[in-house]
């Protein structure tokens, strides 16, 4: 107790002092901690005064820098080109419709049900019934469009059951006017030539064009159905027909104004293929229709089922007309249901071998960027079957290139024998784009969108591909 007195009475005398210690150490304590912190403060403002200073050097710096009118600018471009691409969309689309109808002689109704209708909407079954029993009529349309010849033999051999049945002439028929086609746009020659010879054992024919009669087959086989056919299958068979009249109406211009059979361009089909077996013919190819792309080969859905006719019943009812249908733009086959490269259009495999002056080819190959729906060509070989490649067109080919492509030049002379000199089998593989209907929502959509399964705009018929 004693020593607590001693030490209180201490602290009373000394109390000016101790407080005074206190309060210099409280003030040196305050002051560093404020320096301390002030100086954070600091540099957090100048790490922030130097990146506004960057900023704006940069500003100053850079040429055109955008802000908010220039943005605003730039909006409005993107708008007036968006404007621009959907009415060149509209006008492509309206341009393949308008070209390609449906068949008049599936009657009015028919016209008119369809037309009204948006691609994935159901047809009646009645239609469909009419359309079954109908459509193999479109056969004739389509000789008369690619002024395909209508040859027989006695034997029943290369034509029958192709065309229309020709009567037997041992004397060379005068030339015959061509039956009138529905289909628009530029119609073939008016006449065909006068045969040079006629063989006892063989048919009168007409036409510029011969089409082998097993690949025309493939295009007659889609058209024989045992059973009512289902809304999809109708609608792809349609644009199956739109797409070989496409193909045919380049050939027919090929050989436009050509009255006599061995000044064609295009003297014969040999092949043509679209879809699934198209993309076959791309792989056989070399698999490098796309630059540095192998081509994948669908499996075969080219059975019985093509030739008889899905029955009604679902997808796979229909499985044939729609695996590999398409492909995309890396030329990987994708089917109908499949999203697509762009919103815009598919794009359908194609492929044509043909036997043809090649010294025209140059125009052939113009014909196909010519349609109002182009064909895209992606690789061209002269002589395939000979093992042959690209090569470079010319306009003039001479002998010298005709034994480069693989054919042998002949001493023949006169001017039908000079032209069978330059005729060379050709074959032409790309795409065909189908446009669909156009929808401003999806306009300049990302790779993957759902093509199929757009509507139309309330006023838009059913989609058809353009020639």
């Amino acid at each position: 107790m004693d020593k607590v007195k001693e030490i209180l009475a201490l602290a009373k005398k000394y109390l000016f002092w101790i407080i005074l210690g206190v309060v210099l150490l409280t003030t040196v304590v305050a002051w560093y901690l404020g320096t301390s912190e002030a100086a954070e403060q600091f540099k957090k403002r100048k790490a922030e005064i130097s990146a506004k200073e960057k900023e704006v050097s940069d500003v100053v710096a850079k040429a055109d820098h955008p802000n908010q009118d220039s943005i605003k600018s730039i909006v409005e471009k993107q708008d007036a080109l968006k404007s621009k691409v959907l009415a060149a969309w509209m006008k492509l689309y309206e341009e393949q419709r308008e070209r390609n109808p449906w068949p008049s002689f599936l009657g009015e109704d028919f016209l008119k049900e369809v037309n009204k209708k948006g691609p994935n909407d159901e047809i009646d079954i009645h239609f469909r019934e009419r359309y079954q029993n109908a459509i193999e009529e479109i056969v004739p349309l389509i000789d008369a469009l690619g002024n395909i010849r209508q040859t027989s033999s006695t034997d029943g051999g290369v034509g029958a059951g192709l065309g229309p049945a020709q009567t037997k002439t041992a004397v060379p028929p005068k030339p015959t006017p061509q039956p009138k086609t529905t289909f628009p746009g530029k119609t073939s020659p008016k006449t065909t030539p006068r045969p040079e010879s006629a063989e006892p054992s063989v048919l009168e024919d007409k036409g510029l064009v011969e089409w082998d009669p097993a690949n025309k087959a493939s295009l007659v086989s889609k058209l024989k159905w045992t059973t009512r056919p289902s809304t999809k299958r109708v609608r792809l068979t349609q644009e199956d027909i739109w797409v070989y009249r496409s193909l045919l109406q380049v050939i027919a211009n090929a050989n436009e104004g050509v009255t006599e059979r061995r000044n064609a361009a295009v003297k014969k089909i040999l092949l043509l293929d679209i879809g699934a077996a198209a993309t076959k013919d791309w792989a056989a190819a070399e698999n490098k229709v796309f630059s540095g792309q192998s081509v994948a080969t669908p499996a075969d859905a080219t059975g019985a089922a093509a030739t008889t006719g899905g029955a009604e019943g679902g997808a796979s009812a229909d499985a044939d007309i729609i695996a590999s249908r398409y492909v995309d733009d890396k030329g990987t086959p994708i089917s109908a249901d499949a999203a697509g490269t762009a919103p815009e259009f598919k794009m359908m495999p194609i492929c044509m071998r043909l036997v043809a002056d090649q010294r025209k080819i140059p125009k052939l190959l113009a014909e196909c960027a010519n349609r109002a729906m182009p064909i895209e060509v992606k690789r061209v070989r002269l002589s395939p079957d000979a093992g042959g490649t690209v090569i470079s067109l010319s306009s003039t080919p001479d002998a010298g290139a005709a034994a480069a492509a693989g054919q042998t030049p002949t001493t023949k002379t006169g001017d039908a024998k000079e032209a069978e000199t330059l005729d060379v089998t050709v074959e032409i593989l790309g795409v065909i784009f189908i446009y669909n209907p156009p929808d401003k929502e999806k306009l300049g959509g990302a790779k993957g969108a759902d093509s199929a399964s757009q509507a139309p705009p309330a006023d838009a018929a059913t989609p058809a591909p353009a020639n």
